[in-house]
């Protein structure tokens, strides 16, 4: 300690040295972002979701999990349809999942092209509505004779998907009808 009482630049240099080379060591570990995780909120899944967006704006987008909030209105400029909160709060019902088809259901009475983005992948963090999500609108689909078709799917960059839209196609006799 006495060695470097006078030198006080110097210990300064050498602590931002030590600082600087942990974290050069970090980031060169963890890599390039958009690689760091295969959840619904990669980088490079965004990124896609966006440029796509961009490209094929039409049709409402609905949001079915709070991490993916906001993202596509910030990514396209338009708003979107939030609802992540409304299937959250079907853990308070009595039956959970049939709550959870209600609220798509619903969504599909009000708005029959919507393009539900829905997470692939999902992490710790996510919602157990999150979760189920695509199993609960292929239920509702199949309740009323149609089909979910995936209009988009949006990888990490060495290919793995985490994330879709999904449109509910409706039955050819209803389709077929004025």
């Amino acid at each position: 300690a006495a060695r470097w009482a006078g030198r006080p630049r110097l210990g300064i240099a050498v602590i931002g040295a030590v600082t600087v080379a942990s974290l050069v060591g970090n980031m060169y570990r963890r890599g390039d972002p958009r690689d760091i995780e295969p959840i619904a909120m990669n980088l490079h899944a965004v990124q896609g979701l966006g440029a796509y967006l961009r490209g094929a704006p039409d049709g409402l987008i609905v949001v079915t999990s709070y991490n993916l909030a906001q993202m596509p209105d910030a990514l396209s400029g338009r708003p979107s349809l939030r609802v992540d909160q409304d299937l959250e709060q079907c853990a308070n019902a009595p039956d959970a999942e049939a709550c959870e088809r209600q609220t798509i259901a619903a969504v599909l009475d009000a708005i029959p092209q919507a393009r539900f983005l829905v997470p692939l992948r999902t992490g710790a963090i996510d919602k157990p509505p999150s979760k189920r999500i695509v199993a609960t609108i292929e239920a509702v689909a199949r309740a009323r004779g149609a089909a979910v078709r995936e209009e988009a799917r949006f990888a990490t960059r060495p290919g793995e998907p985490v994330l879709a839209l999904l449109v509910v196609t409706r039955p050819a006799a209803a389709a077929a009808a004025p």
